[in-house]
């Protein structure tokens, strides 16, 4: 664990391969971190390295303006397959410009979309497939990984993705893993 001089050191809590985890809620939602995750304090900054997943509908409650200044956004990856931000009341164009006036850049990395969602009841060959998905598509985990390493980057999952994540993660850290995870409440 590295000490940074501007912010209090935190205790990380490492849970086996996986990056540092820090889980936020708004303060009036309870925080239902996993037992290996650690809560980030209010107002404190992601470090360079971090990425931070989150939903449409948490982006609806915190507010995409709000976050993407907060956490020091410099890139929104998109990891839906059908992006729409109609709940933001957003076409992705607007989105787009309102992320650039925040001076972050968006991308919508369809490679990396989990497209075997409701294919098979079988938990561990849906496991497998998502694995197999994300070997076969080093190219945008790595795109993805450059990106994490020049800033922060919020990245917009599906609702109920967290497989996905899991894997994706520690597809990341195969490539590099100096990074941290947050997950946005709701995420």
């Amino acid at each position: 664990m590295t000490e940074r001089k501007d912010q209090p050191s935190l205790r990380v809590i490492d849970g086996g391969r996986s990056p540092r985890l820090r889980a936020e809620a708004p303060s009036s939602a309870p925080a239902s971190a996993p037992a290996s995750a650690q809560l980030g304090l209010p107002g404190m900054a992601p470090p360079r390295r971090a990425l931070i997943c989150a939903t449409v509908a948490v982006l609806e409650v915190d507010g995409l303006d709000a976050l993407l200044r907060e956490l020091q956004v410099r890139q929104i990856v998109d990891l839906r397959v059908a992006p729409s931000f109609l709940r933001l009341g957003l076409r992705r164009r607007e989105l787009v410009q309102r992320a650039e006036a925040l001076g972050a850049g968006y991308l919508h990395l369809a490679a990396l979309s989990n497209r075997f969602a409701g294919e098979t009841w079988d938990a561990v060959r849906y496991r497998e497939r998502l694995e197999r998905h994300y070997l076969d598509n080093l190219e945008a985990v790595k795109v993805l990984r450059s990106l994490v390493d020049e800033g922060p980057v919020l990245l917009i999952v599906a609702e109920g993705s967290s497989l996905e994540q899991e894997l994706l993660v520690r597809a990341l850290e195969d490539v590099s893993p100096d990074f941290e995870l947050r997950q946005l409440a709701g995420a």
